[in-house]
């Protein structure tokens, strides 16, 4: 939520994300039920691995 009050992400890959995670689907699964194929589904969600990779680093190794 964060992240997309912050225009760090869109609020459609955010909720890709979301759906991925709480229906515990793998990216195939995921790109079925929406009916995309899977390359589709990792590219909409780099930007939500990137966001986190870049707010985990920060928050566990903060530069101030």
């Amino acid at each position: 939520r964060q992240a997309v009050r912050e225009l760090h992400l869109t609020s459609d890959n955010a909720e890709l994300a979301r759906a991925l995670l709480e229906n515990d689907l793998n990216q195939a699964e995921l790109a079925r039920s929406l009916g995309v194929s899977r390359q589709a589904v990792s590219q909409r969600l780099k930007p939500v691995w990137r966001y986190l990779r870049k707010a985990i680093d920060d928050h566990e190794f903060p530069l101030s």
